[in-house]
């Protein structure tokens, strides 16, 4: 009778394992979604939640992110946040560093 627990261990600790991996991932969504500092930038939520996203057009669409980044700035304009704030860097390109404008 005592024996009948610890064969049902293995499963029961898998169980609590794979249900603590789904929390954890769900606790991490809700946290980057409303919570993080970035979550009042403009941009994909499914992009700025998980890194999914970019693993999706770089892996599966064989290196399409780089593409769909473009394509992002040009639907939410020059800052979005796919889980990191992106800014085309030609922004950052019109005036030279150390020049001023007067």
């Amino acid at each position: 009778m005592a024996a009948d627990w610890m064969t049902s261990l293995p499963w029961y600790a898998s169980l609590l394992f794979v249900s603590s991996l789904i929390v954890g991932q769900l606790v991490y969504v809700v946290y980057q979604l409303f919570f993080s500092p970035l979550a009042n930038v403009p941009g994909p939520k499914l992009a700025a939640a998980t890194h999914w996203c970019e693993f999706y057009y770089d892996v599966v669409q064989r290196g399409q992110f780089a593409f769909k980044i473009k394509e992002w700035h040009a639907q939410y304009g020059r800052l979005f946040s796919p889980s990191t704030v992106s800014a085309p860097v030609w922004s950052f390109l019109t005036q030279p560093q150390g020049q001023s404008s007067a």
